[in-house]
């Protein structure tokens, strides 16, 4: 079979004349005018003749001569676009708001902007490896720009605080095995052993109630990360009508388990309509806070408590299918018009994978990067709280996460 080339002639350019296209062919006639008019004129032919020469051997070359495959002529007028072009001043700025330094006067504008998503012709390229040395699996992942990280100890709420009202954290991502339920665990964990009530109706060293719900209707595994036994019929729980059947876990979080008959008819999830009734009854029972573990998939369950959520943590991993499940959640979200509420939390993070332009082309908010650490698994298996009994990098990033969430739970 005979080899196919597709497009085959279609990408050169038009000639018009001695293989020339419009733009060389000007720029040559354009110089042996010139030389003419130099031959003619009255000045010295000593002068004249050389000058005229010069002039057509010029434009011969810039319409005729080919560098790298393309026309003298186009380098020539890239040459001159780059000679022309402002150039930025090598002054450090610095910009105490942001906690940046830019080497630039362009660099400083664009750390307080969003910026724009970059396209190419092969698809969007997100650059995830910072060199090209081999991982360091280990070591703790780097930071992102100061200018998001600073931003990320207070970031806005999407509904006031009231004194019956509990905020409501949500962890989500449409991809499966991101890690949603273990930072469910071990926020709401961290929050009931060491935060403080915000309630104005009591006293100010009143421990934080904090309720972890389990809203997964396809694989609850909330009660199984925390060793509580799970049950094995029904989900009267969710029901309106249903007694309080939530178990205290040792941390102090009330944690209401999810059930295998949690799931509606047809596969839809838990009904809006009785995540709606769970919540305001959560509210009503004072706590302070609530952390829901939902499904991957946008189920009315899922959209009730997204919707209601004051904080809506999109859990991304460092891989290529999950830097692309981040824009797709980004974008469902969005779509649905959740927005205000959205921040990133980049779990099992890798010191050798950047992420910051992800997060910065996202126009984000990264709240805390959780590094890959055996010790998460380790304490999954031992139904451990990593956060509250364990050290390693994955503890420390856990704890200052939980703090960071108490700090905004707390803010004014």
């Amino acid at each position: 079979m005979d080899d196919a080339e597709f497009a085959d002639g279609f990408d050169r350019p038009d000639r018009l004349a001695f293989g020339l296209g419009a733009a060389q062919l000007l720029v040559v006639a354009a110089g042996f005018v010139i030389a003419y008019l130099l031959v003619r004129s009255g000045v010295v032919r000593q002068v004249a003749l050389p000058c005229a020469v010069l002039v057509a051997t010029l434009s011969a070359g810039l319409g005729w001569l080919r560098v790298g495959g393309r026309p003298a002529l186009d380098w020539a007028l890239l040459a001159a676009r780059y000679a022309t072009r402002p150039r930025d001043g090598s002054l450090l700025i610095s910009t105490p708001a942001l906690g940046v330094r830019a080497s630039t006067a362009r660099q400083a504008a664009s750390a307080v902007r969003a910026p724009e998503r970059t396209e190419s012709s092969s698809g969007m390229i997100v650059p995830l490896f910072r060199d090209h040395r081999a991982p360091d699996v280990g070591a703790e992942p780097a930071r992102v720009a100061a200018a998001t990280t600073s931003v990320a100890a207070t970031w806005p709420a999407r509904r006031p605080m009231a004194d019956c009202t509990a905020r409501r954290v949500v962890f989500f991502s449409l991809r499966g095995g991101t890690g949603r339920t273990t930072l469910s665990v071990e926020l709401a964990c961290w929050l009931a052993r060491h935060g403080r009530s915000a309630r104005s109706d009591v006293g100010p060293n009143t421990p934080m109630q904090v309720a972890l719900v389990d809203l997964d209707a396809l694989s609850p595994s909330v009660a199984v990360r925390l060793g509580i036994p799970q049950p094995v019929s029904g989900s009267a729980h969710l029901h309106p009508g249903a007694p309080d059947v939530m178990v205290v876990h040792r941390s102090g979080v009330h944690v209401l388990i999810g059930g295998p008959a949690a799931t509606a008819a047809g596969g839809a999830g838990v009904d809006a309509d009785r995540v709606a009734h769970l919540l305001a009854r959560l509210d009503d029972d004072g706590f302070d806070a609530v952390v829901i573990d939902v499904d991957a998939g946008i189920t009315p369950g899922t959209r009730a408590a997204l919707a209601s959520a004051d904080d809506v943590f999109i859990v991304m991993t460092p891989t290529a299918s999950g830097v692309q499940d981040a824009y797709r959640t980004t974008e469902a979200l969005r779509t649905s018009g959740i927005r205000d509420q959205l921040r990133y939390v980049v779990n099992r993070a890798r010191a050798d994978i950047d992420l910051s332009d992800t997060i910065a082309d996202l126009a984000g908010l990264l709240v805390a990067e959780i590094p890959e650490d055996g010790a998460l698994i380790d304490a999954e298996n031992r139904h451990h709280v990593l956060a509250l009994e364990g050290t390693g990098p994955a503890a420390h990033a856990l704890s200052e996460f939980g703090s960071r969430v108490l700090r905004q739970i707390h803010a004014p």
